[in-house]
C-alpha cells in the first residue's frame, strides 16, 4: 500500500481501530515516507520553536500523537530529556521506541479518557493529529487539560480547514477559565507552494 493509499483509507476511517492498524502497517516507513510527503518537516520544527518560547528545558512533557517520535527527537536535541509519548498505533511506538529519547511510552489516543492521573505533566504539545485525515474529536481537550498542571502549557498545530470545526471548542474552554490563549502563530505553509494548502498554526494555551 503507497503512502496516497493510506492517507486515503486514514481519511476515510470510521474508528480509532481501523486507524490505528493503518499506521502500524505504515510505521515501518512512516519517517521516510514523511520526508518526501512533509519535506523538512516545517509545522514539527515550527510548533517545537513555539514550545520553546514558554515551556522550561526541565518540564515534564507529553507529546501526544507522538507516532515514530520526530517531535520527541526535535524537543530531545534542545535538551528535553522528561518526555512522555503517546499513540494511538503500537507499531509507531516500538518505532519510537528504538529512538531512546522518551521516559515512558503509552498506547492511547485523544478523544478517549486518558490513563494519566490529573496535573501529571507540565506541557503537552500535539502535531500531525489536527489535520483532516481523522482529526480527534473536540473533547480531547479537556483531557488534555485535565493531565496539565495549573500554569502548564498545550502547544499545538492546527490546520487551518479545521478552524470552524474546533473553534466552538476552544473559546468555550477560554471562557470557562479553563485555558487562556497565550498567542497563536502567522499561518505556517507545511507543504511545497505548488499544492493548494491552507497552511497551519500554532495555537499556545496556558491552564
Amino acid at each position: 500500500m503507497n503512502t496516497e493509499d493510506i492517507l486515503m483509507k486514514i481519511n476515510t476511517a470510521k474508528t480509532n481501530h481501523e486507524v490505528a492498524e493503518l499506521y502500524d502497517k505504515w510505521s515501518k516507513t512512516y519517517d521516510h515516507d514523511l520526508k518526501i510527503i512533509r519535506p523538512g518537516n516545517k509545522g514539527a520544527f515550527k510548533t517545537v520553536e513555539w514550545f520553546e518560547k514558554y515551556v522550561h528545558i526541565d518540564a515534564s512533557v507529553l507529546d501526544a500523537g507522538s507516532g515514530t517520535g520526530g517531535v520527541g527527537e526535535l524537543l530531545f536535541q534542545r535538551g528535553y530529556l522528561n518526555l512522555t509519548g503517546m499513540d494511538i498505533s503500537s507499531g509507531m511506538l516500538t518505532e519510537a521506541k528504538e529512538k531512546n529519547i522518551y521516559k515512558e511510552l503509552h498506547l492511547g489516543g485523544l478523544g478517549e479518557e486518558l490513563k494519566f492521573p490529573k496535573d501529571t505533566f507540565e506541557a503537552v504539545i500535539s502535531v500531525g493529529l489536527f489535520t483532516p485525515e481523522h482529526p480527534p474529536p473536540t473533547n480531547c481537550f479537556d483531557e488534555l487539560i485535565r493531565v496539565t498542571k495549573s500554569g502548564g502549557y498545550i502547544v499545538f498545530l492546527l490546520h487551518n480547514g479545521l478552524i470552524d470545526e474546533f473553534k466552538v471548542k476552544l473559546e468555550e474552554l477560554e471562557k470557562n477559565a479553563k485555558w487562556t490563549l497565550v498567542e497563536r502563530s502567522p499561518i505556517i505553509r507545511t507543504v511545497a507552494k505548488s499544492k493548494i494548502h491552507p497552511g497551519s498554526r500554532v495555537h499556545v494555551y496556558q491552564v
